[in-house]
């Protein structure tokens, strides 16, 4: 009896590696886009695989508790990435999974107030400082607010967690626009009590109906790609996670605000 039981606990191994979730760490808090796009991505990867997918929130320090979690735990992980990741990682401590796509970024004002367009927000500013909020020092929302604030308006710089705070705080006048990114952010241009006044790209998405940047602006563009990673993934479960989402249709991720 002894020995049946050891043979059926040796044949179950294969399995055990799937009997706890991958953990798909967010850089920022809930309701965010990193936390959107992840929710959104994890039901297509647990219908195209014998893996489970849990959302573990870290949000803070401009995504560096993040990466250190990310990179501090022996057990599956996945991650999204971006440009500026390797400057926090070791690039030998991941892999790259996947090319999810470019993204942009995208002012918000609350709706009703008096800006209406970008212009009448380079107005406002020649009267008084614009308070612009970002989603941290080191983020690519606050790369897309500082560039703006570098050349063209005079801005007092207001950091958050993570840009959703920021979107609650527009909402008392507490700062006067946000820099949100593209991706993820179909909840907020769905939203009557927000006004989306421009996207920091010179071409058209095909699903968001934004005023594009004007040319004239166009030194001020950003377009940032980004990626899923993982780490301490058997060779089996990274070529199954891989395969899932390279099945995924592309014109899941344009909805979801990014360029491919």
């Amino acid at each position: 009896m002894k020995l049946i039981i050891q043979i059926l606990l040796v044949l179950m191994l294969p399995f055990a590696a799937h009997a706890d979730p991958v953990e798909f760490v967010v850089r920022a808090a809930a309701g965010g886009p990193d936390d959107t796009l992840v929710r959104k991505i994890i039901p297509q990867l647990e219908k195209d695989t014998n893996l489970k997918f849990i959302a573990i929130n870290k949000p803070g320090a401009s995504h560096i508790i993040a990466y250190n979690y990310f990179e501090s735990k022996t057990t599956p992980m996945l991650i999204i990435g971006d440009k500026n990741m390797s400057k926090h990682l070791a690039v030998n401590s991941y892999q790259k999974l996947f090319t999810i796509g470019d993204l942009s970024n995208i002012m918000f004002v609350k709706n009703g107030s008096d800006i209406h367009s970008f212009d009448d927000l380079i107005k406002l500013s020649k009267e008084r400082e614009i308070r612009f909020g970002h989603g941290g020092i080191g983020t690519l929302s606050w790369e897309a607010a500082d560039v703006v604030c570098q050349k063209i308006i005079r801005c007092l710089l207001v950091p958050y967690r993570a840009g959703a705070l920021a979107m609650v705080d527009i909402l008392t006048d507490t700062i006067d626009v946000v820099a949100l990114a593209s991706y993820g952010s179909n909840i907020f241009l769905a939203n009557d009590r927000y006004q989306a006044i421009m996207t920091y790209s010179t071409q058209k998405h095909p699903s968001i109906d934004v005023p594009v940047l004007p040319k004239k602006y166009q030194d001020i563009e950003m377009r940032n790609w980004i990626a899923i990673y993982g780490r301490n993934l058997t060779v089996k479960d990274q070529n199954t996670i891989q395969r899932a989402l390279n099945n995924i249709d592309p014109a899941f991720f344009i909805d979801l605000g990014l360029y491919r």
